[in-house]
């Protein structure tokens, strides 16, 4: 059972104000209870009377005065409520508010003297976060707070069923760190998150250029962490006996608790080959029957300590390589082996020694499996196994000699081990090729080793083929000759599969991982498996460029073909459960000139190949959008860019080329981002490339005309787009099964007042941004007001090409920022013609003196207004047939102040409350019933912001310009987390 209360963050943490009174009554409202929960240790009776005793403070509430247990424990220090009183507190709640923070242990404390009586110690109980040394959950920023999530669960069932089920708020909830602590309660994700949004909604982020950033993004989105725990760590001279290394247990405490913090399981490995020196001097090791009990006993002490979270063990890692390597070729440690195979080896004999000591392994492995099931299983809820390692082998030839080699080349690698653990003896072909070299089991030990696993780990990395060898003479004897088979990577010099550069040994043959778990399947009787580990290497090249070291291609076709694989043993009945790569880090391993017929880079198609698939690996999926403002300068030269219909053509082909090559992955296509903005900026004002204007404009624009130009961009570009959607319906869609269409950015324009012509102003503006892109793609052609003021300046679509954009597109991209006030502004004379007055309304953020809403910083253009994105969304959703929406764009901006210290920069709640607000009114647009499918936030990091350049800041991660552009999270960054938690 569990009660008690702790004091809510807002307040001071000190140790005594912690037990002041929380819950409090004013003006007849309802105020936050701020508890803590209470675990009693269920091994001391004397603590089954603290839930009466400790003070919950809402029974004058529920129940018109004070516990018993206070009444009784306090007696007359205690106040008492008169009968008026006690009508007048009882029931004075319509609602609850409860701040639910951290849960602590509680334990029986005998009674104190009268004399110095005390509230913190009149309930006759000490409260610790720790118990036996182990705390109730990862320890937070302060010092008071450890996170432990089933305390709120079982305060909720408390109070609902002492205090009549109230009405409850949960008014304050979250840990505490450097950043999150400083996260407003009003953004707490109970009340907006995921759920929030209807099933199969998307959440990104963009970037303009970080793309290996990916990492950061999902940080990897990995469920479970393997590691293995050092038994000289724990026990530094090997034995119990020897001493416990408090320290080492300490540091897997805090791994541990941290990983599950991370929402990480962690998969935890007793012994991965590095057996204590002491055991090595004493008695041989593995060589000697002693190490059973030792192991076993190291085992125990792992189970005891950290058995209650770690809930998946793996006794003994790849058993066949440690024997195999440390006592046959002699190149791991203990490094033994016959003479005549290694002259480095410090003795040892390669025929008889390695199946002594896997003999040993595998009861050593019985033995600590017997303590878990005996001692800790049915408590701690786990479950443990075994994890071996083996090549896969396909015959050389199809005859039968040959055949028969792979077979027994499977039984002395895979079977060597699971035999044992299946059936109790070890395989047939080993027990009379091996004769009495071979180790027997007692009946006894057959007993203990057979079914002695929950799961099997199966660690797979390469495949050889087998065939046949004659006998080696008896004075040779070894365990690599004993199976009579050779294997070889190569068969008529092809081999079985391309070279890792950095493992001889290790040549990729995803089948092989395939006919590994088929055959165990067969043959094991379908265990439950794991695979625990499969990679591929590269050789560490100091002479690469860190880019080129970063680009692993191999790497990501090994793993993709591999997990293609297992997908198959799985859907072929192979019960697999888990699949681990190896490895995480490095580690120390054991011993567009613009046209198609300009040609197209290679290098370039590999990189963006090499990015969708690592962004697939990371289960992200990539929207791609093919044409973001960078006009190849070549065609700039040639004919105007986008200037001249010739540019339709090229950006269909260099679309068509995007499908070809990227289509089978990529399933949503944007084929052009923001064309208003492209034509506004580079076409208007100039101060975008390629920086054209009216003189008149801006003194620095290369040529132009703001009345015209920009009206032409856009139709061609309006144009490009249909022709690339057309190459995509016809050439790929059917096959590739993906979405194509167009992202448009617009802001929304409140009328300036109720006057009928400051409406119109508003609805001119709409259609002179949103209706200028939208009109086209839906109905057809350009809106009625920009026909009617633009006039002969306006482009018209001839019928095939109003046929040509009409419905081309399967969703549409709206990037919304910002909203402005709309005002009537008359006609301008005919000399000064421009985009920018065409509309006839002048647009503003102030109105009498009061902005729409709050600035942004880095941008001056930028006022926070959400209601805008909400009527945007609705206005989308009735003029233009209530279409699949992304939200493509949605952010906020920061000055880049460099006075700021890193910690002063990273606090962005302003972009929380942004984010959080425009998530609110997207979750009321699609309740209403607007068509939202996804959000993306811009931006995932600080970048280049075009005109601008890095004066501005957008990132939900921080960039370190100066430094290498080093990432840290912001405190959005930590919001957006936990928003987005599954």
């Amino acid at each position: 059972m569990y009660v008690g209360h702790t004091l809510s963050v807002r307040r001071s943490t000190k140790a005594n104000e912690l037990l002041s009174v929380i819950f409090d009554v004013e003006d007849g409202r309802s105020k936050d209870v701020g508890p803590g929960w209470v675990r009693l240790n269920p091994d001391d009776p004397e603590d089954s009377g603290i839930q009466g005793r400790h003070p919950l403070f809402m029974d004058p509430l529920a129940n018109g005065d004070y516990p018993h247990s206070m009444r009784s424990l306090v007696g007359k220090r205690l106040p008492k409520f008169t009968k008026e009183e006690s009508k007048l507190v009882k029931g004075s709640f319509d609602f609850l508010g409860l701040n639910y923070y951290t849960t602590n242990y509680a334990a029986y404390a005998s009674n104190h003297n009268s004399v110095n009586g005390s509230y913190t110690t009149d309930a006759q109980a000490n409260i610790t976060p720790q118990q036996n040394g182990v705390p109730i959950g990862p320890k937070a920023a302060s010092e008071w707070l450890y996170v432990y999530p089933v305390g709120i669960h079982e305060i909720f069932l408390y109070t609902k069923r002492m205090y009549y089920n109230p009405l409850i708020y949960i008014t304050e909830n979250a840990p505490t760190s450097s950043l999150a602590q400083n996260i407003s309660r009003k953004y707490d994700t109970v009340f907006l998150n995921r759920s929030s949004f209807p099933a199969g909604f998307i959440f990104g982020t963009g970037s303009s250029a970080y793309q290996e950033d990916v990492r950061i993004m999902k940080e990897m989105n990995t469920d479970a962490y393997r590691f293995s725990i050092s038994w000289t760590r724990l026990l530094p001279n090997g034995t119990i006996n020897g001493g416990v290394n408090k320290e080492g247990v300490k540091y897997y405490n805090n791994l541990i608790n941290e990983l599950l913090a991370k929402g990480l399981t962690p998969f935890v490995t007793i012994f991965h080959w590095d057996t204590p020196q002491t055991l090595e001097d004493q008695y041989g090791g593995f060589l000697s029957p002693r190490i059973v009990n030792h192991l076993k006993d190291y085992a125990d002490l792992c189970f005891k300590e950290f058995g209650d979270r770690v809930k998946h063990w793996i006794t003994i890692n790849e058993p066949s390589i440690y024997a195999n390597n440390g006592y046959v070729s002699g190149i791991f440690a203990p490094g033994r082996c016959s003479a005549w195979q290694n002259a480095n080896c410090t003795g040892g004999d390669s025929g008889t020694e390695p199946y002594i000591v896997a003999h040993y392994l595998i009861l050593s492995h019985a033995a600590a499996v017997k303590v878990y099931r005996d001692k800790y299983q049915a408590s701690q809820k786990g479950s443990i196994g075994l994890t071996t390692v083996s090549d896969w082998y396909v015959p050389y030839s199809d005859a039968r000699h040959n055949v028969n080699a792979a077979k027994r080349s499977v039984d002395f690698s895979l079977g060597w081990i699971l035999d044992p653990l299946v059936y109790g003896y070890y395989p047939h072909t080993m027990r009379v090729l091996v004769g009495n070299r071979l180790p027997k089991f007692t009946k006894k030990e057959s007993q203990l080793v057979k079914g002695s696993y929950d799961f099997l780990g199966i660690n797979y990395y390469t495949s050889s083929y087998a065939a046949y060898a004659p006998s080696q003479n008896n004075l040779q004897l070894s365990y690599n000759t004993d199976s009579r088979a050779n294997a070889t990577a190569v068969r008529n010099g092809v081999p079985i599969g391309t070279q890792a550069s950095g493992s001889f040994w290790l040549y990729a043959y995803p089948q092989g991982l395939y006919d590994l778990l088929m055959y165990t399947r067969t043959k094991y009787n379908n265990p439950l498996i794991y695979v625990t580990e499969n990679g591929v290497s590269e050789k560490n090249d100091p002479t690469l460029s860190l880019k080129q070291a970063l680009n692993d291609t191999h790497r990501i076709d090994y793993h993709f073909k591999h997990l293609t694989k297992l997908s198959e043993a799985i859907r072929d009945g192979v019960n697999v459960k888990g699949y681990f790569a190896w490895s995480f880090l490095d580690n120390f391993e054991w011993a567009w000139d613009g046209t198609i017929n300009g040609g197209v880079n290679k290098e370039g198609v590999k990189y963006y190949n090499n990015l969708i698939n690592e962004l697939l690996a990371k289960g992200l999926t990539p929207f791609v959008t093919i044409f973001h403002w960078d006009t190849p300068q070549t065609l700039e030269d040639q004919y105007g860019g986008f200037l001249s219909p010739r540019i339709v053509n090229h950006l269909k082909d260099y679309a068509d080329l995007c499908f070809k090559e990227f289509g089978d992955r990529v399933k949503h296509w944007i084929t052009i981002n923001e064309p208003s903005i492209y034509a506004n900026n580079g076409y208007v004002s100039g101060i975008f490339a390629p920086g054209r204007c009216s003189a008149r404009q801006n003194a620095n624009c290369t040529g132009g005309d703001s009345g015209t130009e920009p009206y032409i961009v856009a139709h061609y570009l309006i144009l490009s787009h249909a022709a690339a959607v057309k190459v995509y319906r016809d050439k790929y869609q059917a096959s590739q099964k993906g979405s194509i269409g167009l992202t448009t950015v617009s802001d929304w324009y409140v009328p300036y007042s109720d006057a009928r012509h400051n409406v119109n102003a508003a609805k001119r503006s709409v259609d002179f941004s949103l209706g200028w892109f939208l009109d086209p793609l839906v109905y057809g052609y350009y809106p009625h007001t920009m026909r009617v003021l633009v006039g002969n300046r306006l482009p018209k679509f001839t019928k095939k090409e109003s046929q040509l954009v009409k419905g081309s597109y399967d969703f549409l991209g709206i990037n919304y920022y910002t909203s402005n006030y709309a005002a009537y502004a008359p006609s301008h004379n005919n000399l000064q013609l421009s985009y920018n007055t065409d509309s006839r309304a002048n647009a503003t953020a102030v109105r009498n003196g009061v902005p729409i809403g709050t600035q942004a910083s880095g941008s001056f253009w930028l006022y926070v207004y959400p209601q805008g994105l909400y009527d945007l969304l609705m206005y989308t959703r009735i003029k233009y047939n209530n279409p699949l929406i992304y939200v493509t764009e949605n952010g906020v901006s920061e000055n880049n102040d460099p006075t700021l210290s890193l910690k002063q920069a990273l606090n962005d709640t302003h972009r929380i409350d942004y984010h959080f607000k425009h998530l609110t009114k997207v979750s009321e647009a699609i309740r209403d019933g607007v068509n939202v499918k996804g959000y993306f936030a811009w931006s995932f990091l600080d970048n280049f912001e075009w005109a601008w350049g890095k004066t501005s800041r957008f990132g939900i991660y921080y960039v370190d310009f100066n430094n290498g552009q080093k990432r840290y999270p912001k405190l959005s960054s930590h919001w957006f987390k936990k928003f987005l938690k599954k």
